[in-house]
C-alpha cells in the first residue's frame, strides 16, 4: 500500500534505543479468553477521494457517505457529512481567541490524543500530542484502507547524533556504505576514524553536524538501520547507554470510514512506554465536535437511564462529569470522598448542534473506559464529551517505617489487553436527538445480534410484568457461651410465598415475576454455589417444588437467585480467599464492604466479602449448573454477573477487565445453553448482559443528579423498550415514598413496576447487615402495589414489544413519550394543570394519545 509520509522523527527510529524495558501488551497464556482486537468494519464498501476541498485540509477518503480530511500540519481530522454539507472537526476553531482556557487546556484542545503517566519524578503528568510531538514535528501519517493512520511520539526528541553508533564494526560500517551507493561516500571520509587493530569505527562527533549529519543519518536510514541495530552495536563495542531523564511514548490512532461512521482505533499492541514512566490513561479525540461558546445543544452522557448537559448554561460549583463505563474496578482500591447514584450502564455519549448530532459507541475498551463531559467556563469557553481509557491501573499503598508513614504507588504487572475503539455515528434532522441517538444505538445492537425483539405470541400473559423480589432468608450474627456464630434467618419460607402470591393474584394481578433472594442454604449471603441446596429453614427442596408448582399452575415466573461472583464467608469452606479471590494490586484478597442505599455508601461496620477471581469462575458455574438443573426450574436470577466487573490483579496471574468481561459472557452463554427451558433476569443490567436478559431489574430509572447536568431522559427504555423487559428499583427500598412520582415515572419510563418483599414482621432485619429492609413486610404495601399495577398496566400493556421511539421535555416537568405504533403518553409532574399541544394536563397526571391509543 502506498504510504504517505508527512515526516519521520527521529523518535519514530529511534525510541528503542532508550535503554528501558518497554511494556508487553499481549495477554499471557491462561484460561483467560484472548482479546479479538479486529476492527469491525463492514465488507464490500468503496472508497474514493473526497470530491470537496476543504482549505487547508487534505482529503483523505470518501465512501458517499462520509468524507475524511486531515490537516497535515496539525494532524488535525475533519469528517463531512455528505448529505448536509456539516463538517465535524476534532479540534474546534477560535482556540487561541479563548480568554478561559489555560495554555495547557489549549493544547488539549488541538490534539488527537492525550495521555496520563507517573513521570520519573513519581508525578502524574499529562502529555499532549499538540505539545509533545506535533511542536517537534514527531509523528508521521500514511493511508490506510478505508482511512488514515497516524503514528504520535511523544516526549523530548532523540538528539540526531545518538541515532549514529558511537563504534560500529568495520565489516557494518563498510555494509551500510556499500548499500546506499558512492553518492554518500564523502560524507563518511572524516565522520568515522578507523581503529585497524580492532577493526572497529569510532564516531567522530566534532564532524557530524549540519549537512553532513543529516547525510549520515539518511545513509543509515537507506540501509534499513534500526533501533536495534543501534542497541547491538553499541553493546558489542562495550558502549553503555545511560537512559535520559526524559519521558517517551508512541501512540497510533486509526481513522476508517464505514458507512454513516468513523471507526477510531488505538492498537494497544502498538503502545510504546517505559516500565519507569507508566502509562494510566489515554484520552481520544477530547475535542471532537465540541460546541463553542454560542452554539445551542447539549452534550449526552449515559448517567444512570441518561442525562443531558446543556451548553454554555455555566452553574455555580459545577465540575467535570467524569465516570467510568459499567462502574468502578472493585478490585482497584481509590479514594474516592463521594458515591454515585447511578453507575454508566452503556458505553456510549452525544453530542447535538442545532440540527446535527454525534453518537460515540464505545465498540472496544469500554471496561476500561471513563466518559467526561465540560461546560463553558470550566476548562475553557468549549463545550466536549469524550472518553478515556485506563491503561495501566494505580493504587496507593500505605507503608509504615518506624513511626511515620508513606504511601508508595503500585500498578498492575500488564497494561490493558483490549484495543481502544470508537465507533461514531453521524445524524441529521429529525434523528439529531437523544431520542436518535438511542435509536441508532439500539439499531447497532440488533445489527450485531445483540437485541431481539420480544416475541408477542410467546408472552403468557396480555398484561405488564409485576417485578416482586421475596427475601427468603438472611444471616445473623449469633453469640453462644460468648462465641460469635452465623445463624441464618428465615423472612419468607415457600408456603408463605405461595401466600402472598395468591394474595396477588385474588386482587387481579397478573404476569407476575418472581425475584426470589435468599432462597437457598445460607440465605442471601450463600456459599458459592458448586452445590445448589434449598435452605432447609425456608421448607427445603420439598417446599420449593411445591412453589413451583403453584406458581406454574397460576401463570407465575419464579426466578431464583444466585451470586456466582461474590464469595461470603461461608464460602471459605469450599474455596479458599487466599487462593480463589481476586487480589488487589497491593497483592492482598480484595475486600468489599456491601453497599448500604440508605447511607449511600458502602457500610464499613458490616463483614466484606470477596470477589471470586475470574480463572475460577467457570468451574463454579459449571458445578451450578449440575446441580441447578436438576431442581428443573424455568427461571434464574442472575445477580451479580450483569451488574459487577472487575478485574484480577493477582501477581503473575492477571486477568484485567476487558477480559474479565469476556469471561462473564462467555458464562452467561454458558448457563443459557445449558438451561434452554429457562427465562434469565438480570440484576443492573449492563450492556454486555444483553444479549442474555430476558429481564432486567434494578434498571436505572434516573441519573445520578450531579451539579453539572441539567436533565434526566430514559436513553437506557429507548433502547431496551420492545427487546427485553425491565423494572428499577424496588419502590419500597427507594427514599421516596411518594407512589404517585413512582407511577408517573414508571409511565414515562415504559417501566414495570417492582416492590421487595418479605411475609414476617420487619423487626426481623433490624440489627443485622440488611438494617436497610427498613420497609418490606408484604402488608404494609399491598394494596398500594395492587392500586398502582392496575394503572400502570392499564396503559402499559398496549405498547408490549414496542419500540420507545421518541421523547421530549415539553417544559418543566411535562414529558412527553411515543411508540412505533403512535401511541403517545404525556406525563406532568407538577402540582399544577399545564396546558401542552392543545391538551390540558392536570396536575401530577398524565395523558394517552396518539395513533395508537
Amino acid at each position: 500500500m502506498k504510504k504517505n509520509i508527512i515526516f519521520i522523527s527521529a523518535a519514530v527510529i529511534l525510541l528503542g534505543a532508550v535503554a528501558t524495558v518497554i511494556w508487553g501488551f499481549q495477554p499471557g497464556k491462561t484460561a483467560i479468553p484472548v482479546i479479538s482486537n479486529s476492527l469491525g468494519i463492514s465488507e464490500g464498501q468503496s472508497y474514493s477521494e473526497p470530491g470537496v476541498r476543504l482549505d487547508g485540509m487534505k482529503g483523505i477518503v470518501s465512501n458517499g457517505l462520509l468524507s475524511l480530511y486531515m490537516d497535515e500540519t496539525t494532524t488535525g481530522i475533519a469528517v463531512r457529512n455528505e448529505q448536509t454539507g456539516y463538517l465535524w472537526h476534532s479540534s474546534p476553531s477560535g482556540i487561541e481567541e479563548d480568554t478561559l482556557a489555560t495554555p495547557a487546556n489549549k493544547h488539549a484542545m488541538r490534539s488527537p490524543i492525550a495521555l496520563n503517566y507517573i513521570n520519573t519524578g513519581k508525578q502524574q503528568t499529562k502529555f499532549t500530542a499538540s505539545s509533545e510531538s506535533i511542536a517537534h514535528g514527531s509523528f508521521s501519517s500514511e493511508t490506510i484502507d478505508g482511512g488514515l493512520r497516524v503514528t504520535y511520539n511523544l516526549g523530548k526528541p532523540i538528539a540526531k547524533i545518538d541515532r549514529i553508533p558511537q563504534q560500529i564494526s568495520k565489516d557494518r560500517l563498510d555494509g551500510i556504505k556499500e548499500s546506499v551507493g558512492t553518492s554518500f561516500a564523502r560524507y563518511f571520509i572524516n565522520t568515522f576514524k578507523l581503529d585497524s587493530e580492532n577493526n572497529v569505527y569510532s564516531r567522530v562527533d566534532v564532524t557530524l553536524n549540519g549537512t553532513v549529519l543529516n547525510k549520515v543519518l539518511e545513509a543509515f536510514e537507506l540501509a534499513g538501520y534500526t533501533a536495534e541495530d543501534l542497541e547491538k552495536d553499541n553493546a558489542d563495542n562495550g558502549i553503555i547507554v545511560l537512559p535520559e531523564d526524559v519521558d517517551r511514548f508512541t501512540v497510533v490512532i486509526e481513522y476508517v470510514l464505514d458507512g454513516d461512521s468513523l471507526v477510531v482505533r488505538v492498537p494497544v499492541d502498538q503502545l510504546q512506554f517505559s516500565e519507569t514512566t507508566p502509562l494510566l490513561q489515554l484520552t481520544v479525540l477530547e475535542y471532537f465536535g465540541a460546541g463553542g461558546p454560542d452554539e445551542e445543544g447539549y452534550m449526552f452522557v449515559p448517567d444512570g437511564s441518561g442525562s443531558l448537559i446543556y451548553m454554555n448554561r455555566p452553574k455555580s460549583g459545577a465540575v467535570q462529569y467524569s465516570q467510568p463505563v459499567y462502574g468502578e474496578d472493585l478490585a482497584v482500591k481509590e479514594n474516592r470522598g463521594y458515591t454515585v447514584k447511578e453507575q454508566i450502564r452503556m458505553p456510549v455519549f452525544g453530542i447535538k448542534k442545532r440540527d446535527e448530532a454525534m453518537l460515540a459507541i464505545i465498540e472496544s475498551g469500554d471496561e476500561v473506559a471513563r466518559i467526561h463531559a465540560t461546560t463553558d467556563g470550566i476548562l475553557g469557553s468549549y463545550n466536549n464529551v469524550y472518553s478515556d481509557f485506563k491503561v495501566i491501573s494505580q493504587e496507593n499503598v500505605r507503608v509504615q517505617s518506624g513511626n511515620k508513614f508513606r504511601e508508595i504507588p503500585v500498578y498492575q504487572d500488564k497494561a490493558t489487553s483490549s484495543d481502544f475503539v470508537i465507533r461514531y455515528k453521524f445524524l441529521n434532522g429529525e434523528q439529531a436527538s437523544y431520542s436518535g441517538m438511542a435509536e441508532g444505538y439500539r439499531h447497532y445492537l440488533i445489527e450485531r445480534q445483540l437485541l431481539a425483539k420480544q416475541e408477542t405470541e410467546t408472552k403468557k400473559a396480555p398484561d405488564s410484568p409485576f417485578y416482586l423480589e421475596l427475601i427468603g432468608a438472611i444471616s445473623k450474627r449469633e453469640h453462644l457461651l460468648g462465641i460469635p456464630y452465623e445463624s441464618t434467618r428465615p423472612l419468607t419460607s415457600f408456603g408463605q410465598a405461595q401466600s402472598i402470591l395468591g394474595q396477588l393474584l385474588s386482587e387481579s394481578v397478573t404476569n407476575i415475576h418472581v425475584r426470589y433472594t435468599g432462597w437457598s442454604s445460607g440465605g442471601i449471603e450463600h456459599a458459592l454455589p458448586s452445590n445448589v441446596t434449598p435452605e432447609k429453614k425456608l421448607g427445603g427442596q420439598q417446599g420449593l417444588k411445591q412453589l413451583d408448582r403453584y406458581a406454574e399452575d397460576n401463570g407465575i415466573n419464579i426466578y431464583p437467585d444466585v451470586s456466582l461472583l461474590k464469595m461470603y464467608p461461608q464460602s471459605s469452606l469450599t474455596y479458599s480467599p487466599a487462593k480463589a479471590a481476586v487480589r488487589n494490586l497491593n497483592r492482598t484478597p480484595a475486600a468489599i464492604h456491601p453497599y448500604d442505599p440508605a447511607l449511600g455508601t458502602r457500610d464499613q461496620t458490616t463483614e466484606p466479602y470477596h470477589l471470586l477471581a475470574p480463572q475460577v469462575v467457570p468451574t463454579v458455574v459449571d458445578r451450578f449448573i449440575k446441580d441447578y438443573s436438576k431442581l428443573s426450574l424455568s427461571g434464574l436470577s442472575l445477580e451479580d454477573l450483569g451488574d459487577t466487573l472487575y478485574g484480577n490483579y493477582r501477581q503473575g496471574s492477571q486477568v484485567d477487565r476487558a477480559q474479565a468481561a469476556q469471561v462473564v459472557v462467555k458464562q452467561a452463554q454458558q448457563l443459557e445453553e445449558s438451561l434452554s427451558n429457562a427465562d434469565f433476569m438480570v440484576n443492573g443490567g449492563n450492556a454486555y448482559l444483553f444479549p442474555y436478559a430476558d429481564h432486567i431489574v434494578n434498571a436505572p430509572l434516573s441519573d445520578s443528579g450531579f451539579n453539572i447536568t441539567d436533565e434526566e431522559v430514559p436513553f437506557y427504555q429507548m433502547v431496551l423498550h420492545g427487546y427485553a423487559n425491565y423494572a428499577g428499583a424496588p419502590f419500597n427500598l427507594e427514599q421516596s415514598t411518594d407512589i404517585r412520582d413512582y407511577v408517573l415515572k414508571n409511565l414515562e419510563y415504559g417501566s414495570n413496576l417492582h416492590f421487595s418483599w418479605i411475609f414476617e414482621d420487619n423487626s426481623l432485619v433490624k440489627e443485622t447487615d440488611y438494617n436497610h429492609l427498613f420497609s418490606v413486610n408484604y402488608k404494609t404495601w399491598l394494596d398500594d402495589a395492587v392500586a398502582a399495577y392496575h394503572e400502570v398496566n392499564g396503559v402499559l400493556k398496549n405498547v408490549i414489544g414496542l419500540s420507545m421511539t421518541n421523547h421530549e421535555i415539553l417544559e418543566h416537568d411535562v414529558r412527553k413519550t411515543e411508540y412505533e405504533d403512535g401511541t403517545t403518553i404525556i406525563v406532568n409532574y407538577n402540582p399544577y394543570d399545564v396546558q401542552v399541544d392543545g391538551l390540558t394536563i392536570k396536575a401530577r397526571d398524565y395523558y394517552v394519545g396518539g395513533d395508537g391509543a
